[in-house]
C-alpha cells in the first residue's frame, strides 16, 4: 500500500500549472506477494546414504521448521537415494507432478545441489517452477523463489541456459 499525504490547500490567487508528467505515468506494477500463509509444501530429501540416518533427521527438522517459520503447511516430506538424473529419480517426480496438479504450491529442499547435478537441469526446474507459478526453496544456499532475490537468481539462471540452447550448446 501506498500512503499519500493530503495535498495543501492553495491559496486563491495561485495559478494553476500543468501537472507534473510522473504524475501522468501509471504506477509501476507491485512485486509479486511472497506465498500466501498455509500454502502446501513438499519436503525433498536426496542424499547418498541408502539408510534413514542423522542426516535426514537433520535436513528434515530444517525443513519443517521453515515451513512452521514461513506459515507453510507442510504436506510430505519425499526422500530418496540420490542416484541418477533428476527425472529417473520417482520420488521428485511425485512432487513435481503434486505441484504441477496444484496440489503444492513448492517445493523446500534441503540442498539444492543434490537436486540437480547441472546449471542445465537446474535451469530446467526454474523454468518448471516458474512455469507452474510454484517456489522453490533451497535451504542450504538461502533459494526463496517467491521473493525478488530468489525471482532475479532464477530469472538469471533460466536466461542463461536459454542463451546456450539457442546458439546449439547442450543441445
Amino acid at each position: 500500500l501506498v500512503a499519500r499525504r493530503a495535498p495543501r490547500a492553495r491559496p486563491a490567487e495561485a495559478i494553476a500549472r500543468p501537472p507534473d508528467r510522473a504524475a501522468l505515468l501509471p504506477a509501476p506494477p507491485a512485486p509479486a506477494p511472497p506465498l500466501a500463509r498455509r500454502e502446501p509444501m513438499i519436503g525433498y530429501l536426496a542424499t547418498p546414504a541408502v539408510a534413514w540416518s542423522e542426516e535426514h533427521e537433520r535436513s528434515a527438522a530444517a525443513i519443517e521448521a521453515v515451513c512452521e517459520r514461513s506459515a507453510w503447511e507442510l504436506l510430505d516430506i519425499v526422500w530418496e537415494r540420490e542416484n541418477g538424473r533428476p527425472h529417473e529419480r520417482p520420488e521428485l517426480s511425485y512432487a513435481c507432478e503434486r505441484i504441477a496438479r496444484g496440489q503444492a504450491r513448492g517445493l523446500v529442499v534441503s540442498d539444492l545441489q543434490r537436486l540437480s547435478g547441472s546449471e542445465r537441469e537446474m535451469g530446467a526446474f526454474m523454468a518448471f517452477f516458474r512455469d507452474a507459478d510454484a517456489t522453490l526453496v533451497g535451504l542450504d544456499i538461502d533459494l526463496d523463489t517467491s521473493t525478488p532475490g530468489g525471482r532475479y537468481f532464477a530469472d538469471r539462471l533460466i536466461a542463461q541456459i536459454e542463451g546456450e540452447t539457442a546458439r546449439g550448446y547442450g543441445a
